[in-house]
């Protein structure tokens, strides 16, 4: 289980690569009550390019390949 599944249950889950917002990556003091903040602006101005999180269909269907994957594998030792 991820853990946007967990808290998009609760919550507006918003996945984000930091390597892409450059002002969190490019900034020369960090903390995580600055960069808390700075996500805060960029994502109230709307100039956070998010990442693509998948449907729980899809995201199951991968589960699934992935444990056959395991089994295959399993089976070959």
């Amino acid at each position: 289980m991820y853990i946007y599944e967990i808290m998009e249950k609760n919550s507006d889950v918003k996945l984000v690569n930091p390597g892409k917002t450059k002002a969190i990556a490019s900034a020369k003091v960090k903390n995580d009550r600055l960069d808390a903040k700075m996500l805060a602006h960029l994502l109230r101005a709307n100039l956070i390019a998010e990442s693509h999180i998948p449907s729980k269909l899809i995201r199951d269907l991968r589960s699934l390949v992935r444990y056959r994957k395991a089994l295959i594998e399993d089976r070959q030792e």
